[in-house]
């Protein structure tokens, strides 16, 4: 059943218009970092002196700023796979008791990790490609390199699916496609807010609460320092780990 839900969600977002766009958005911040476009033109408008910030293969990638990019597109992702519609193309036939709800919630999800990571893979691939024909690799090429991009991916598939873990709660519960897209910027705001706040306290507890939330993980996950990125490791994993047993129960109490 979660296999087929999987394939049934791919093979129905192969056909979505807005996976095109922002793949295409993409593609148009990939040139415009390759080529220092904005760069380019506070120089020319006066607003920067300097030589122009040149980006090399092999950290490309790293410098994109996908989390920004990817943060603005996650709520309509989860719109598009958590609260579409049950058409007769997917599941029209499906035996809708709780057991096989379960099974269904997997399919969407691991669709979801999919996607995500398909996109962070391929954006990986443009822009490293792009950067090292213009601009070349940058440095002594080295297979680490391609393995480090390889693992930065996979970081933050977990990173971005880790905060999207509250919205897709909520969008088993919330029928209004608009007001998720809203709730998933409010709330990031207020869990960082809730995230700077509680260290203030002093109190051991609160800021050991406080290194769940993804804004106080989300530089320590992609930090050099171990113990920091153990940490972050830690607390991604105990975000899906409780977000997907939250799910799994909210979903079987949805009617099909």
């Amino acid at each position: 059943m979660t296999i087929r839900m999987f394939k049934a969600e791919i093979y129905r977002l192969k056909f979505s218009k807005p996976f095109y766009v922002m793949f295409s958005i993409g593609l148009v911040a990939i040139l415009f970092q390759t080529y220092s476009i904005l760069d380019r033109f506070y120089i020319y408008v006066g607003l920067e002196d300097g030589e122009l910030t040149q980006i090399f293969g092999y950290n490309a990638f790293l410098s994109m700023g996908i989390d920004g990019f990817m943060m603005f597109f996650i709520p309509f992702i989860v719109v598009s796979i958590f609260s579409s519609e049950y058409s007769k193309n997917t599941y029209k036939n499906l035996i809708t008791k709780a057991k096989e709800k379960g099974y269904v919630f997997l399919g969407k999800y691991t669709a979801f990790i999919g996607v995500i990571f398909m996109m962070n893979f391929i954006f990986a691939i443009l822009s490293t490609s792009l950067c090292s024909v213009v601009n070349g690799w940058g440095d002594t090429f080295n297979i680490l390199h391609i393995l480090n991009i390889l693992f930065l991916v996979i970081k933050y598939t977990l990173y971005f699916v880790s905060v999207a873990s509250l919205i897709i709660i909520l969008s088993f519960i919330i029928r209004s496609e608009a007001l998720i897209v809203i709730l998933f910027f409010v709330t990031n705001i207020i869990e960082s807010l809730i995230a700077s706040f509680l260290p203030m306290l002093n109190n051991r507890f609160f800021i050991l609460i406080s290194k769940l939330f993804p804004t106080s993980y989300s530089n320590a996950f992609f930090n050099s320092n171990n113990a920091e990125t153990l940490h972050a490791w830690f607390s991604i994993c105990l975000t899906l780990l409780i977000s997907v047993m939250i799910s799994i129960s909210v979903f079987q109490k949805k009617e099909i």
